[in-house]
């Protein structure tokens, strides 16, 4: 598989064998750059109600993003929806703030984070000093980076 070859750690290497012997799987996902919330569940019905996007269950996220955001801007612009490799994804801007930036991460993490492959972060040898913001906002639907390439193309 994808991440074996890359000997990363994944959710298999956490969780107890005696949940998964008693069906217990993930509700939904993070990139492996992400923090977060997983809920685990052994209800396959509910899984499916709380993922597939028909039934449009909100998600809230929060992203620490490069910059001072201006709050009404990015509201509109989230509210007409915002068009990215797989299709133009609407949002609901909660709020943002200013943020001291992104949460610590360990140098054996940084070294085996992915290089994107699109609508992702851009990469510089020089590192960031400015102004950071979170961002936090509702999408009903949770397509792959969904998040980051939606406020990486607004």
């Amino acid at each position: 598989k994808k991440y074996q070859d890359q000997q990363r750690k994944h959710l298999g290497h956490i969780l107890e064998p005696r949940y998964a012997r008693s069906g217990m799987h993930p509700v939904g996902r993070l990139d492996y750059d992400t923090t977060g919330l997983i809920l685990f569940s052994s209800d396959g019905k509910l899984t499916q109600r709380l993922l597939h996007p028909r039934r449009g269950v909100e998600k809230e996220y929060v992203a620490t993003v490069q910059g001072e955001v201006n709050a009404s801007e990015l509201r509109e612009k989230l509210a007409n929806g915002v068009e990215t490799t797989d299709g133009t994804f609407a949002a609901n801007l909660i709020a943002v703030t200013s943020s001291n930036g992104p949460s610590e991460v360990s140098e054996e993490d940084l070294n085996n984070v992915p290089e994107e492959d699109e609508g992702g972060d851009e990469t510089t040898d020089e590192p960031y000093n400015g102004p950071y913001s979170d961002v936090r906002l509702v999408v009903s639907e949770g397509k792959y980076r969904m998040v980051r390439r939606i406020l990486a193309n607004s």
